[in-house]
């Protein structure tokens, strides 16, 4: 470009664009707007990571935790005097520190990551529970949820709550023999109580009681205490 198309003469201009530039717009150039991430970090400094849907980062063939807004997101990843600094990618900030594990294989938590999301479980469960009652059955359904889908167990509480509200909503009260045979299946998913309740509320006759045993019922008690 500088040997030939800035010494051509401009069509518009009647200058060559390279003297047009020197004398006209040179003056009028502002400072390049740098990112903060780039001004206060060098790229030979400071490494990027993208957080996993559960907050977690990969970092020298082990994992490490970032707060719960960061899922899914890209941070900034640096090591100081052993440790592991997670920043903000945007502003610069520092939010996460990690000691470096020196074993491979290994999932390092900060627990005031997930206070968030477990505040967030506490209230659905609650919801829940209000709406079907705080009852054994219902501390059960939770369990069950909880014990069949363990790592999206927020994700199942919360379309349990939609699908539990929306039937009582349009049926009323479910029934408590009905919650029997929902805690009395081996598995169950948010999914599976919206087809279970329909085939409830479209083959009553089909429906008889059922007792759930003692020890399945102190079982799925157990896991949604613990």
């Amino acid at each position: 470009m500088d040997n030939t198309a800035n010494q051509r003469v401009h069509g518009s201009t009647g200058k060559k664009p390279r003297e047009y530039y020197d004398q006209s717009e040179q003056a009028h150039m502002q400072p390049y707007l740098t990112p903060s991430c780039i001004a206060s970090y060098s790229a030979s400094t400071v490494a990027t990571r993208k957080a996993d849907k559960t907050g977690l980062i990969a970092w020298q063939s082990n994992k490490y935790s970032v707060p719960m807004a960061y899922q899914s997101a890209r941070v900034g990843v640096k090591t100081e005097t052993g440790q592991l600094i997670i920043s903000d990618l945007e502003t610069g900030n520092k939010i996460a520190e990690h000691l470096i594990s020196i074993e491979k294989g290994q999932v390092i938590k900060n627990t005031d990551h997930y206070r968030d999301k477990a505040q967030r479980i506490k209230d659905l469960e609650a919801e829940l529970l209000h709406i079907l009652g705080d009852t054994e059955q219902t501390q059960a359904l939770c369990a069950l949820l909880k014990t069949t889908s363990p790592k999206i167990y927020k994700d199942q509480l919360l379309g349990a709550k939609q699908i539990v509200s929306a039937y009582c909503k349009q049926y009323g009260a479910i029934e408590a023999e009905h919650l029997s045979r929902l805690i009395n299946t081996p598995r169950l998913t948010a999914t599976g109580l919206r087809e279970r309740l329909l085939a409830f509320q479209q083959n009553p006759e089909k429906i008889t009681t059922h007792r759930v045993s003692k020890s399945h019922r102190i079982k799925l008690i157990r896991v949604i205490v613990h």
